[in-house]
């Protein structure tokens, strides 16, 4: 016979089985058991949502119960889940393989009863280049035409490079190799 626990509280409750022969005589047991019916207490911490990340993300839930802890996983993009069974709620996701652009995390915790909770939250993965500008360095003079090199990284690659003076659009910037740019420009 299945028990319905949700039509009891929370808490200590006493399961008695009696048995009836044919001469009315009767035997029994009882034992205390607990029901818990109530999910653990969750939150996804980080990334918060909307929060831009980049290939390396940290995955951190705060997670309890009154009952005590099982496990809590994490899934990106209902990828595999990272299992964890026991506090800290923390974990590393390697990032580098997904699209920029908009991803889901979900976390879900299981207390020891098997109650489940669950939060889904979205952050952006952006892989903009980064890019430093090699020469000229900061405050130098310069004069005449000059050779601006640009040093640009970016795990989908490069579409375009461009240089501006004063956020105008002077010089498009040729690849040079190794991720160097460069160009000549007369100031």
């Amino acid at each position: 016979v299945d028990w319905d626990t949700s039509e009891f509280d929370d808490g200590e409750h006493e399961l008695e089985a009696v048995a009836f022969d044919v001469e009315d005589g009767s035997g029994s047991t009882a034992l205390m058991v607990t029901v818990d019916n109530t999910p653990p207490e969750l939150s996804l911490d980080s990334p918060a949502d909307g929060e831009v990340q980049g290939d390396e993300i940290v995955l951190v839930a705060t997670a309890s119960d009154a009952s005590g802890m099982d496990r809590v996983e994490f899934t990106v993009d209902g990828g595999a889940a990272q299992i964890l069974s026991e506090a800290p709620w923390e974990t590393a996701f390697d990032a580098s393989a997904l699209p920029s652009g908009v991803h889901s995390v979900s976390v879900a915790a299981f207390d020891a009863a098997g109650n489940e909770a669950s939060v889904t939250r979205e952050f952006l993965l952006d892989r903009s280049p980064l890019v430093e500008i090699v020469t000229p360095e900061t405050g130098d003079m310069v004069s005449g035409p000059i050779i601006v090199q640009v040093q640009i990284e970016d795990v989908e690659g490069i579409k375009a490079a461009t240089l501006l003076v004063d956020e105008v659009s002077i010089l498009d910037l040729e690849e040079a190799g190794a991720g160097l740019y460069e160009g000549v420009w007369t100031p």
